[in-house]
């Protein structure tokens, strides 16, 4: 084996993409949905208002950590102590 092949790293761990918290994004920008810190009630309540992880999700309005988004076609408001525990990647 030659010494230029062990010298590659391999590619980065799933991990290692840019989460944020969705009260990071700015309005227009769309995302998707990583992860969620919260308890089993709060994950029941999102998958109820049809917010799952690996759904995308556009911010459509943001006033200070409140955000307004918009998931598989329904608008939803969501306050800064919920969207704080939402785990997003930047799509666009």
């Amino acid at each position: 084996m030659s010494q230029s092949l062990l010298s590659v790293s391999p590619p980065a761990p799933r991990s290692a993409v840019c989460r944020h918290p969705l009260c990071d994004c700015r309005p227009g920008e769309t995302c998707r949905l990583v992860g969620i810190d919260g308890d089993r009630a709060l994950i029941n309540r999102l998958m109820g208002l049809g917010v799952r992880i690996g759904s995308e999700i556009r911010v459509l309005q943001q006033r200070g950590q409140d955000v307004v988004i918009t998931s598989t076609g329904n608008r939803i408001a969501l306050g800064g102590a919920i969207a704080r525990h939402l785990q997003v990647e930047s799509l666009s």
